[in-house]
């Protein structure tokens, strides 16, 4: 499993919280693939800010509510399900945040909207 596919979707108020909910979010990756039930629930707690589930899209939300429920319940191979569906769901929903150009229609690195760093050259004769 790949958690950096989680950390960078909803609103982060600054650096060091991003920082920290990533490391949370690897810390529960491990833990869950270990199969590290208590580990797991700690990471999770890591996680669980006021606010954070709030900003993300609803499916994120109902995934992020799945995943609270199969470790406060002790089913470590429901939280691991709900985790893989997360993570897949987050990839989806930063994939789709960043064809659109962001909340903002913010231009990226290259002056487009399409998430690349690169510029394509037109070279016709």
């Amino acid at each position: 499993m790949d958690s950096s596919s989680i950390g960078g979707v909803g609103s982060v108020p600054n650096n060091l919280n991003f920082q920290q909910r990533a490391q949370s979010f690897r810390a529960l990756d491990q833990a869950l693939q270990s199969g590290d039930l208590a580990g797991a629930q700690k990471a999770f707690a890591g996680i669980q800010q006021p606010g954070t589930a709030s900003k993300a899209p609803q499916g994120l939300q109902n995934d992020f509510a799945a995943l609270s429920s199969a470790l406060q319940s002790g089913d470590l191979s429901a939280a691991q399900k709900a985790f893989a569906t997360l993570q897949a769901d987050a990839k989806t929903a930063r994939a789709q945040h960043h064809k659109s150009g962001g909340a903002s229609g913010a231009k990226d690195a290259d002056g487009d909207n399409d998430g690349s760093t690169s510029k394509s050259v037109n070279v016709s004769a």
